[in-house]
């Protein structure tokens, strides 16, 4: 009896150990994997800004800023000091919030920067458990560091990422943590691994693309669409309330695909690592790159909160030095993304 019960004390160490190292295989093996598919995308860190000369866009003729009259000096230089005032104020953070800028960047080849014709500021708030999606408009005027007051996808244009995270903690008064830039080779490879993705059109939508929409199969007003019509879709300023709408259609494009991915197989996972991943450029390190993966899986049943800015009611538009601009309430605007973003946290 005393000899088994020996035997039972020396093989049960054993059976540890060997769970233990088999424990240890898994989780290497997990992050061999993983970093196999970071280190297909572009890490670069933050470097020192290098600023670009550019012509500038004239968007005066739009017709989302034709009936918009010419602001006269005071009201330039009201919208100036407003912004100037901004520097008075604290830049947030918490330590429960995530923010994570994602870029849409517009440009044929390397030679510059490019228009960031999609900003999406993500806020990730694992203890309010919610994710908010922040459309930023590209021709919201703000105060960019070290260049002059002009329209938001300017800072891309001449200064890159690092001087567009720069402009919106600036302006915006919230801490970026990281950003994503992607082109728009990688918005529709990604969709064409799916095939098609659900999108749920407007009355107006259906409208005015017509005849296009004959080659999708649909539901009611859900289409299946392939990713040369989302790329479209996606860019479309024509239809609604121009800009306005344009980036509604963007988040909804996102939020189907993060749907999407919820169902992904390895083969899809897999297609997506060699097709998607090296079209994105960041800043995020590794270590945290992990962490964020990590937790994709319960950020994506986080309540997901879709928004805009400039929010309706709290920003005019403006005819500044012959440049459509859409000038917001600053205070509000701040006090409003911050509420949203970063309660119940901030108020803890």
């Amino acid at each position: 009896m005393k000899d088994g019960t020996k035997k039972k004390s020396h093989i049960l160490p054993k059976i540890l150990l060997a769970l233990v190292i088999v424990f240890l295989v898994l989780i290497l093996g997990s992050y061999l994997v993983v970093h196999h598919y970071i280190s297909k995308m572009n890490y670069v860190k933050d470097d020192e800004i290098v600023l670009q000369t550019i012509e500038e866009e004239n968007n005066s003729n739009d017709e989302m800023f034709a009936d918009v009259k010419v602001a006269d000096q005071d009201e330039i230089d009201s919208a100036n000091q407003e912004l100037k005032n901004l520097e008075q104020t604290d830049i947030y953070s918490s330590s429960d919030v995530t923010n994570i800028l994602l870029i849409g960047v517009d440009r044929r080849d390397a030679s510059w920067y490019g228009n960031s014709d999609s900003m999406i500021l993500v806020s990730i708030n694992e203890k309010a458990k919610q994710v908010v999606m922040t459309s930023l408009m590209r021709d919201t005027y703000v105060s960019i560091p070290g260049v002059k007051n002009y329209k938001l996808n300017h800072a891309m244009a001449v200064g890159g990422p690092n001087l567009l995270v720069n402009t919106i903690e600036q302006n915006f008064r919230v801490k970026i943590d990281y950003y994503a830039s992607v082109d728009f080779n990688a918005f529709t490879n990604v969709i064409d691994i799916f095939g098609t993705i659900p999108i749920q059109m407007t009355d107006a939508e259906i409208s005015a693309f017509g005849s296009r929409l004959n080659q999708f199969e649909h539901s009611g007003n859900v289409y299946q669409i392939d990713s040369e019509f989302a790329l479209s879709y996606a860019r479309n300023r024509a239809i609604g309330r121009w800009d306005y709408e344009r980036t509604e259609r963007q988040r909804k494009i996102i939020l189907s695909l993060v749907d999407q991915a919820k169902h992904c197989s390895l083969s899809q996972i897999s297609q997506m690592a060699d097709g998607v991943l090296p079209n994105i450029t960041h800043n995020i390190p590794e270590p945290e790159m992990m962490k964020l993966i990590m937790g994709s899986i319960s950020y994506m049943n986080y309540n997901i909160i879709s928004d805009r800015i400039p929010y309706d009611g709290l920003y005019q538009s403006m005819n500044i030095e012959g440049q459509g601009m859409l000038v917001p309430d600053w205070p509000a605007t701040i006090a409003r993304l911050h509420d949203t973003i970063y309660l119940p946290a901030a108020t803890e």
